[in-house]
Parts: structure tokens; sequence; C-alpha cells
């Protein structure tokens, strides 16, 4: 391992207490607990400051809450008409694709759309149209 190295790694390990205790420390006149915001008419939000680990902890709850509330019986009915709808896309995809052919050729509209590609590194970010009929 190389001089440079070794220094980055000892400098970041000597910051990871001084990130932690900033993490956890409070505020002057804050409970240890949460910060009281009262917005007024009988409605108080409490702040709890965020831990070091609440990432490791926090996210998994809620991804579970939210597959819980994606889920749940009131919304049901959504969710088989986007099975439907998604199994009469794909029931139907063949049939829509031969009929925009059919109809792109009655039309003349050549199969060849040049376009100009904006790219980003060796990614095609978006082909914009050189032709009206594109």
């Amino acid at each position: 391992m190389s001089a440079a190295i070794a220094r980055r790694w000892v400098i970041a390990l000597a910051l990871v207490p001084v990130v932690a205790r900033a993490q956890s420390a409070s505020a002057p006149g804050d409970t240890v607990a949460a910060r009281r915001y009262d917005v007024g008419s009988g409605t108080v939000l409490l702040y709890r400051r965020p831990r070091l680990g609440d990432l490791a902890t926090g996210v998994p709850a809620t991804l579970a809450g939210s597959a819980r509330s994606a889920v749940r019986l009131k919304r049901w009915p959504v969710i088989a008409g986007l099975v439907g709808s998604t199994a009469m896309l794909i029931a139907f995809d063949q049939r829509i694709l031969d009929e925009t052919r059919r109809f792109a050729d009655r039309i003349e509209l050549s199969q060849s759309h040049p376009s100009i590609d904006i790219r980003a590194g060796r990614y095609k970010v978006i082909a914009i149209p050189t032709t009206i009929s594109s």
C-alpha cells in the first residue's frame, strides 16, 4: 500500500469518532429523545435527530411499510386494473405493432428514422429526429 493511500485511511478513520459524536449530539435545551415544535392550534411536531445507524435500520422498515401500503385491501381494484391492462397489452402487442406498421406503409412513412444522437460518454441519452415524419 502506498504512503498516500495509507495516509488517507488514517485521516478517514480519525474522523469517524468526530462524525459519530456530531450525529448523536443534541442542541442546547433539547431533550435527548426529540426536539418539539409547536406549530399552533394544539399541534406539536417531534423531530428526533438521526443517529449514525438510522440509515441501516430505517430504510428496510420504510420499504416494508411501503410494500404493506401498496397491497392494502382498498388498493385491490387498482392492482386488478393494472394487472388486467398489462395482460391485455401483452396479449395484443404483436397485433398493435403489425397494424402500426401497416398504417405507416399505407401513408408511405419510412421505417428508418434518421436522427442525431446526444450522448453522455458511451451512453445514448436521446435521439433527436432529423425528419418531420419522425
